[in-house]
């Protein structure tokens, strides 16, 4: 029903409608990118590209009745923008032979890279049915959160970071930064520039488990600045380190362990007004946001998107739903940069197979079974998320992806521990809002 009375939007009586994976206007919910991964005829099984990588895939063909010699395969190497980037270099692209495998086979697809393919950052690869339509496009890291990280993060700069205290607070200054730490709770207080205050505060915080926070401490370690956290033996923390460059950059070192041996959610979270936020432009899967046992249906790239407060499928007043959904969990996160209404605060991760929690989704006025546990605070690096149910059934009956977290290496053996590695640029440099790699 077209409400005229609600600004045009197409009401379903709430939940009481029939779902899908468009919305009312065939706008292209996460499931429907989902399910084209995960029923796609062509399937490549998992891989990591390596510097011995050659080019070969071992693919299985999912038609009934089509060899995939009919079909076509394409590929595509690609640099990805930089934080406040627009644009990217040119991508360099190729076709390659499809190969002869019958139905329900597997064999080799053999792309015809060039020598020198692992200078991009990401390997795409199309797949086209006979009739010419695409299947999917898949996507590959080539270079790596750690390696990315060392191209963005400058840590020189005029002078040497310095460190001033009081009975509660240390305060660390490096290139017109100052970041203000508790020695009572151990968190980031106040961040400010000669531009005025980044609202970025009281992290990092577990999502689960005791801190046990005793104390921090602090050295100057040539140009830097050191500040380090002691924990009691209740703690779940293993370590937590700040360094202050005299770039005016911040690096944050954490080591933490899961509450038990089964969590629902592993990481570090800090706040953010999420009222300042107007968009963020990131590197990582995207466009779409994950769950633990919803992880298909994504590439990675760098993704610029807009603030909205979507509950999927639920129109919010006047405002039909906006796709993609912004707040959320996002897979394989490399960088973000926040476009607010302040100054923009960029964040480079290092490490590998960290999630992205952006805010809290807005969960429809009767989730059922849709409306999973969020950390505290609106900015999260997670090594562990949760899943999400449906209407009928709750999430850890329909498969294993649906279970709570494992953490299989259970014991607080230092070597056992996660480790999340964070970048901050406070200098609040400007940055371009272009939307680029939109699907």
């Amino acid at each position: 029903v077209v409400r005229t009375d609600k600004g045009g939007i197409l009401d379903t009586d709430g939940d009481h409608g029939p779902d899908g994976i468009v919305g009312p206007y065939r706008e292209k919910e996460g499931s429907y990118f989902t399910i084209k991964e995960v029923w796609s005829p062509v399937f490549f099984e998992r891989r990591e590209i390596t510097p011995a990588f050659d080019g070969t895939f071992r693919i299985q063909n999912r038609f009934t009745y089509t060899n995939l010699s009919a079909c076509r395969f394409t590929w595509k190497l690609a640099q990805l923008p930089t934080p406040g980037s627009p644009t990217a270099p040119a991508a360099r692209t190729g076709t390659c032979p499809a190969p002869s495998i019958a139905p329900t086979e597997y064999g080799p697809l053999k792309l015809p890279l060039p020598a020198d393919w692992a200078q991009a950052d990401v390997l795409y690869v199309t797949a086209t049915d006979p009739t010419g339509r695409e299947i999917y496009t898949w996507s590959w890291p080539i270079a790596h959160p750690a390696q990315v990280a060392q191209r963005l993060v400058p840590t020189t700069g005029p002078g040497t970071a310095s460190l001033t205290e009081t009975d509660s607070l240390y305060t660390a200054t490096a290139n017109g930064v100052t970041c203000t730490f508790s020695r009572r709770t151990g968190l980031l207080r106040q961040v400010r520039n000669a531009q005025g205050i980044i609202p970025l505060t009281n992290g990092p915080v577990l999502a689960e488990g005791e801190t046990a926070f005793e104390g921090l401490k602090q050295r100057q370690e040539g140009p830097n600045v050191v500040i380090e956290a002691t924990f009691g033996k209740a703690s779940r923390y293993q370590s937590l380190q700040w360094t202050v460059y005299p770039s005016g950059w911040v690096r944050m070192t954490a080591k933490y362990f899961p509450r038990d041996y089964d969590f629902a959610l592993a990481g570090l979270s800090f706040n953010y007004p999420e009222k300042e936020v107007k968009s963020i432009q990131w590197r990582g899967d995207g466009p779409y946001r994950v769950w633990k046992d919803r992880m298909k249906g994504t590439n990675l790239g760098v993704w610029t998107k807009a603030y909205n407060n979507t509950s999927t499928g639920e129109p919010d007043g006047t405002q039909s739903p906006q796709y993609p959904e912004f707040k959320g969990y996002y897979s394989n996160f490399y960088w973000l940069t926040l476009q607010t209404t302040g100054q923009p605060l960029t964040i480079v991760c290092d490490q590998e197979d960290v999630y992205l929690r952006l805010f809290t989704p807005r969960f429809a006025a009767k989730p059922y079974n849709t409306a999973p546990a969020f950390p505290s605070g609106n900015l999260s690096f997670m090594h562990g998320i949760t899943p999400i149910g449906t209407k009928s059934q709750k999430a850890e009956n329909m498969g294993p992806m649906g279970k709570t977290n494992m953490y299989y290496d259970y014991s607080k053996d230092p070597s056992y521990a996660k480790e999340i590695t964070l970048y901050f640029d406070f200098t609040a440099k400007p940055a371009a809002t272009k939307a680029v790699g939109k699907r």
